[in-house]
């Protein structure tokens, strides 16, 4: 049956409403499944009504069959379903263009899950790592390399001061992936997995990890679940064991952070750029040289007018753990940047160059025997 993904979403929804109405409709599509042979999407629509007459949602019902009492008389086309979309889900993430960059025993991992997938395996992934680092990306390619769409848990919605609430959002979220065909994705799982022994709470903390706890191992089998986090030390241990797969990303190497530059700038950048700038961006994440490569300047101006204002902006966009060694450098006397380039391989010409100098000069600098700050 087409559709039967979002015809089932609308089918359980609106039984979970209490809707009586919606009953004769849901046994109407079981029938019209039934004639068409499809006997799959007969008995999941049959499973979600007895689900729901299970639950209390329904009344029970006393007839032999779901066609002798509720006739087809409509198709399914004409249908008016009640509509109840939930809430708990943010829309499916949209798969980046390009493969993330990623270090090797990361692409490893996905080989190996997708080879898995591929012989009918729903496995759980945890992409564990610092902020930036491209678990989300990552997440959203591999998804769609599966051909299935990502749902991202929407955690300002899924939680709820009342008691047992947020438990509740928790199993309908679940529920409406399983329904899509999807795959869940719980980002920043740390908000709502904190270690039971960490928060010392007992109480609905715990009873919404134990109810996450029981909703993975119901799904185990019908719907794979990934989540993310930065501080993976924080995550109950028992919800830890739930993934088959733990993934770790790392702060990108020298390497990987040059083929991220490459990949993202369309243009030449001189080589004593690319060299300055993978030294000096160490210990940057994916996001950060995301949000530098934006505020870059013009990689066509003259070396002396490029390298102060690269410093600048270089200055403005690193990140906290760096800000301090980046600034120290860049309000260094001239003398010492040079000799730190000829250091990192930086031809001599080209250092001449960017500070506007003579290689007499250059070479006093080197040996130490002229510091003060010289301009073009």
């Amino acid at each position: 049956m087409k559709g039967l993904p979002f015809i089932g979403q609308l089918a359980k929804m609106s039984l979970k409403s209490h809707n009586q109405e919606a009953t004769p409709y849901v046994e109407a599509l079981i029938r019209l499944a039934e004639e068409e042979g499809d006997v799959k999407s007969a008995k999941k629509l049959a499973a979600i009504l007895e689900d729901a007459r299970k639950r209390g949602f329904v009344g029970s019902n006393s007839s032999s069959s779901p066609g002798d009492r509720y006739p087809m008389t409509t198709s399914s086309a004409t249908m008016e379903m009640p509509v109840s979309i939930s809430k708990f889900l943010e829309d499916s993430l949209p798969a980046p263009p390009e493969r993330p960059t990623l270090d090797a025993s990361v692409s490893q991992g996905i080989r190996d899950y997708i080879f898995h997938a591929s012989h009918g395996l729903k496995e759980n992934i945890f992409f564990v790592g610092p902020s930036g680092t491209g678990k989300t990306l990552t997440a959203a390619w591999l998804a769609a390399q599966l051909e299935k769409p990502l749902y991202r848990l929407a955690y300002p919605r899924v939680f709820d001061s009342y008691l047992g609430r947020t438990a509740r959002n928790l199993v309908a979220a679940f529920e409406e992936v399983k329904l899509l065909g999807g795959i869940l994705f719980i980002d920043e799982v740390d908000a709502i997995l904190r270690s039971r022994e960490l928060t010392g709470d007992h109480g609905e903390m715990q009873r919404t990890v134990n109810v996450l706890l029981m909703e993975i191992d119901r799904a185990r089998d019908e719907l794979p679940i990934f989540a993310a986090t930065n501080l993976f030390h924080k995550v109950d241990t028992a919800v830890a064991r739930r993934f088959h797969l733990i993934l770790h990303f790392n702060l990108p190497s020298d390497f990987l952070r040059e083929h991220y530059v490459r990949l993202k700038v369309k243009q030449y950048i001189p080589s004593y750029l690319m060299t300055s700038l993978i030294r000096l961006t160490e210990g940057f994440s994916y996001a950060d040289l995301e949000k530098l490569l934006g505020c870059m300047p013009d990689f066509d101006l003259p070396p002396t007018a490029f390298w102060p204002e690269f410093l600048r902006v270089l200055s403005q966009t690193s990140p906290p753990a760096t800000a301090q060694s980046i600034s120290e450098f860049a309000h260094s006397p001239s003398p010492i940047q040079a000799r730190k380039l000829i250091e990192w391989g930086v031809e001599k010409q080209v250092v001449t160059q960017m500070f506007g100098i003579s290689s007499a000069l250059l070479t006093k600098w080197i040996q130490g025997e002229k510091l003060e700050v010289v301009h073009g």
